[in-house]
């Protein structure tokens, strides 16, 4: 189905934890800057810089490294081009590592402000990276065995030995989701099309050779026109003439490979399922949970997901609504919406059925029936993606 494909795209887009240099406004920057005066000015220089993709482990990233840029244009070339390459990368000083790499379990108070503090001294800068490493890192792209790094600005020749441009910032990235900023986004592609149907494509344009009595010289440039005007209309669909295969496009910028991404994100879809699972056990309970549930009239009950947006709201609503709504099921509607789009919370919305048992009980046993039959939908839903991640497994 579309809203499972989609779930996956935008886990990609909004979930998986990503290294970059948070540069929005209103935040705490994680870039200082020393001196600028090159072309750009700070704010957009701070944006280009935020853009540079880090392929750094984020399970294992613990503010572990410094970038300075200090450079200056110091010949008589009339442009001095400044590239990802002139960072200069500095690992924790060797102290603060062994703390590190003795933890257990949970990251201690003292060093997790330590190391949130983004110290310039907290850093061994007698030891820079090797070229080696900070490639590692920077992942520059090889063309015609040259390597080349992302560009960050130019410096101009000033024709003043007293007045040059030049450039000195430093700072130490940070790990969050693209659901904070774009910046933290591991793809710079995500993007899913209907995958076309080729033997029916061969038989629409077979057909309608023969209906419109096409020449045979004339044939060839008939079905090219045809195809680039029809030929996304035909693709592969399910009973329901919906499109049931798809051709799904991921380029990483992360430091895992488009492919161990693509499974991660079902595997997040998965962990979100199980979590809601439980808060609607919880919900029963009357434990405190991510879940509120309201009772509008005998048939009509509202539930507030709190902390989940479009991606579960509308996976779950797809499922039900084109799997679980007959004659006979305990359920007659259902839909989700976002009340604000600046809030992170859906309400589901669900009409028991009139015409089953369950409608006459009375309003608690309603109450549980509507919620163990989210809970047990949920779980189909979670066995769908643990067969599509075997399949991912094996075929990736």
């Amino acid at each position: 189905d579309k809203s499972v494909i989609n779930s996956i795209r935008r886990t990609l887009l909004n979930d998986i934890p990503t290294i970059a240099f948070r540069s929005a406004e209103n935040t705490n920057k994680d870039i200082t800057i020393v001196e600028n005066s090159g072309q750009l000015h700070n704010e957009m220089l701070l944006q280009r810089l935020s853009l540079i993709p880090l392929y750094i482990n984020p399970n294992s990233y613990m503010k572990n490294y410094l970038f300075e840029l200090k450079v200056e244009h110091d010949n008589n070339d009339v442009f001095k081009f400044i590239t990802a390459n002139d960072f200069s990368i500095y690992p924790l000083k060797s102290e603060i590592q062994k703390r590190i790499d003795n933890i257990d379990e949970e990251i201690d108070e003292d060093l997790d402000k330590l190391l949130n503090s983004n110290n310039y001294e907290n850093y061994d800068l007698k030891n820079p990276l090797s070229q080696k490493k900070k490639d590692e890192i920077l992942r520059p792209f090889e063309f015609r065995g040259k390597k080349n790094y992302c560009l960050i600005t130019e410096l101009k020749n000033t024709n003043d030995s007293d007045l040059k441009q030049g450039i000195h910032l430093y700072g130490v990235p940070t790990l969050s989701t693209g659901k904070e900023n774009a910046i933290f986004q591991p793809v710079s592609c995500a993007t899913y099309s209907f995958l076309k149907d080729d033997d029916l494509i061969s038989h629409i344009v077979q057909e309608r050779i023969k209906i419109e009595k096409i020449d045979e010289e004339d044939q060839e440039k008939f079905t090219q026109k045809l195809l680039l005007a029809e030929s996304e209309k035909y693709y592969f669909r399910d009973s329901h003439n919906e499109c049931n295969k798809y051709n799904f496009r991921i380029k990483s910028k992360h430091h895992e490979d488009a492919n161990s991404l693509f499974k991660l994100s079902i595997q997040l879809l998965q962990e979100k399922l199980d979590y809601l699972k439980v808060s609607f056990l919880k919900l029963l309970q009357n434990k405190e949970t991510c879940i509120s549930g309201e009772k509008i009239n005998d048939y009509v009950y509202n539930f507030m997901i709190y902390n989940e947006d479009h991606t579960m709201g509308n996976l779950i609503q797809s499922h039900i609504a084109r799997r679980c709504l007959d004659d006979d099921s305990i359920l007659q509607f259902v839909a989700y919406k976002k009340p604000h789009p600046l809030e992170e919370s859906i309400k589901l919305i669900v009409t028991l059925n009139p015409s089953h048992k369950i409608s006459k009980d009375n309003d608690l046993r309603k109450y549980q029936g509507i919620v163990n039959f989210l809970i047990e939908e949920l779980e189909k839903i979670k066995q769908d993606f643990k067969i599509l991640y075997k399949v991912a497994e094996k075929e990736l």
